[in-house]
């Protein structure tokens, strides 16, 4: 069987848009704003009639610098 691959999307944000997007993700629950842009993405699609799941290693802490960050 094929690996899956992988992709990105990448979003530009300043850092205040991205203060606000943190603060409503953890509003509505969410752990990581990963998680959050995730769900709203496939609740959209849903909407759409569409099914889309994305796999569940998609946007998730993969280490580094950033050690005991809050991810999922």
């Amino acid at each position: 069987m094929a690996e899956k691959q992988q992709r990105h999307v990448r979003f530009v944000m300043t850092a205040d848009e991205m203060k606000v997007l943190d603060s409503v993700a953890r509003m509505r629950g969410f752990r990581t704003r990963a998680a959050y842009i995730r769900e709203l993405i496939e609740q959209d699609a849903r909407d759409a009639g569409v099914e889309l799941e994305f796999s569940t290693t998609w946007g998730g802490w993969r280490g580094g610098s950033s050690a005991g960050r809050d991810e999922e």
